[in-house]
């Protein structure tokens, strides 16, 4: 967390009996803004790593408030900290983010945003540098208007340099824009989704073709929107996005329409 020119790295719970831990330590410390490195199992591993940091890139652990544990007076923490070379304890911070694919620019909170952002049991706009895996949640589209909420597991972090486009949803309202990702995908293709079969549990195969001399055949099927229908109605309800890669016949827009279904098509030019 950052105060003027002073600098401090520690540890935090994320919720304690009063709420979130981060707030609370923001409040207390008086901090100006605070970013989260990463989080831990537990308390042991937590100090641990705020042993290394504090060594590793020359940021002090003191407390600028006094509390339980810390009985030094400000004229002793200002003593600490005009030892210290500031534009040193920057670099050094400057250094930590990098490390820990956080961003100066974008800290997790600042002062005059926690009210906004912890005083609502909302979700808030939070940058994709500051993602946190197991920790954070993201909304994965159910059946009908209602959602899932589902932790990251991991985030990826590559080097990129280049436009981002915006892509405005109206109804979930996920998008990319001004350097903040956030999640919009089809389902079907994250990892660990589940499948769901709605269709009978006896099914053979979607439909029985009969055997038509190639000289015959006008189209894969004889009846191209009624087996689109029977896959959509097998797979999905009404409501939910079905997408073809190859959807140039029209055949998957049609059974989309008569099922109630949103069809995303593409075809190769």
């Amino acid at each position: 967390m950052r105060r003027g020119r002073w600098w401090r790295v520690g540890k935090s719970r994320i919720l304690t009996t009063w709420g979130l831990g981060i707030k609370q330590r923001l409040e207390k410390e008086r901090a100006d803004e605070v970013w989260i490195l990463a989080t831990y199992p537990s308390n042991e591993s937590a100090t641990t790593a705020e042993q290394i940091a504090s060594a590793k890139y020359g940021i002090p652990t003191t407390y600028w408030e006094q509390c339980q544990t810390s009985r030094r007076s400000p004229m002793e923490i200002a003593r600490i900290y005009d030892s210290i070379d500031p534009m040193a304890m920057h670099r050094g911070a400057l250094w930590a983010l990098s490390d820990h694919g956080r961003r100066f620019e974008f800290p997790f909170v600042r002062n005059d945003e926690t009210r906004e952002k912890f005083g609502r049991r909302v979700s808030f706009r939070c940058n994709a540098c500051n993602l946190l895996p197991e920790v954070m949640l993201v909304p994965i589209p159910a059946g009908g208007p209602k959602h899932d909420w589902e932790p990251i597991r991991h985030v990826d972090i590559q080097a990129y340099n280049g436009p981002v486009y915006s892509l405005n949803v109206e109804k979930y309202h996920h998008y990319v824009a001004d350097g903040i990702v956030t999640h919009n995908c089809f389902y079907g293709w994250k990892e660990g989704a589940a499948h769901k079969f709605y269709g009978p549990n006896n099914v053979p195969d979607l439909w029985h073709v009969k055997k038509i001399p190639p000289q015959q055949m006008e189209h894969l099927t004889a009846k191209p929107a009624e087996l689109a229908v029977r896959a959509m109605q097998y797979s999905s309800v009404a409501g939910e996005n079905v997408l073809d890669l190859f959807g140039g016949s029209g055949s998957t827009l049609i059974a989309a329409e008569q099922t109630g279904r949103n069809a995303f098509l593409m075809e190769l030019d």
